[in-house]
């Protein structure tokens, strides 16, 4: 008589492992359906930026709303954790902000230019601009790292800043994304400012999530790999245009 009160022991005793079973053996679901990434205001590549990882996002089920700050500012809050993380960076800002975690699949690439009334090519790169004066946008890490060993470098808050300080004979060459460049000196009307060749650089822009996402870092790495194999986001790039 007691032997069914012994099974059904036995099964309340085994029920955690059973439980596990089950739990293991279903779908991954991430909790949060909605992220907020920060991203460089006036950029004019952020639509190709956020296209891609919308995109892979959706995948996922998850929304993505993106929030525009000045440069550094984005950054900070990203790291921070204020937000989620970052749309899209190069390499460059892993050094400083410690709790962003690089998703290893490019978002977009792009060419690092020096803009300016000059005639001059820059075969040497970077050095051939040691004797002029030459301006960044504070927080554009890529272009900040062009310039570390210079004595001097006037940093700006924005691109457009950055444009009428050339413009105006304040600088004599800022560096900027050469796409971001370009519309922003035919939005302005400004014809007698041009990229200096050859570009200085040609960057990959990685998307970036703070820490406390570190379990969808695997699961986003996986869209973004296949979204990279089958031409998607080359795709995306090409209808930016």
């Amino acid at each position: 008589m007691q032997a069914p009160n012994l099974k059904k022991k036995e099964l309340m005793k085994n029920m955690p492992i059973f439980l596990f079973l089950i739990l293991s053996s279903s779908p991954v679901v991430y909790a949060q359906d909605t992220l907020v990434l920060s991203t460089i205001q006036k950029s004019n590549i952020t639509p190709a930026l956020k296209a891609v990882v919308v995109r892979a996002y959706k995948e996922l089920g998850i929304e993505v709303k993106i929030k525009q700050s000045p440069a550094a500012r984005s950054l900070l809050q990203a790291n921070e954790g204020t937000v989620d993380g970052e749309l899209g960076r190069t390499r460059f800002v892993q050094a400083g902000h410690p709790n962003l975690i690089k998703i290893s699949i490019p978002v977009f690439i792009v060419k690092m230019v020096a803009f300016s009334k000059l005639n001059i090519r820059l075969e040497s790169g970077i050095k051939d601009l040691s004797q002029y004066r030459v301006g960044v946008v504070r927080g554009y890490k890529d272009a900040e790292a062009l310039v570390i060993d210079r004595k001097s470098t006037l940093q700006v808050t924005d691109a457009e800043q950055l444009i009428h300080m050339v413009n105006f004979g304040r600088i004599d060459a800022g560096l900027f994304a050469l796409t971001n460049g370009l519309i922003l000196l035919k939005k302005l009307g400004i014809h007698d400012i041009h990229a200096l060749e050859p570009p200085l650089a040609q960057l990959e822009l990685y998307h970036y999530l703070h820490k406390k996402h570190s379990s969808l870092v695997p699961m986003i790495t996986k869209v973004l790999e296949r979204m990279e194999r089958d031409g998607s986001i080359e795709e995306i790039w090409k209808g930016s245009k």
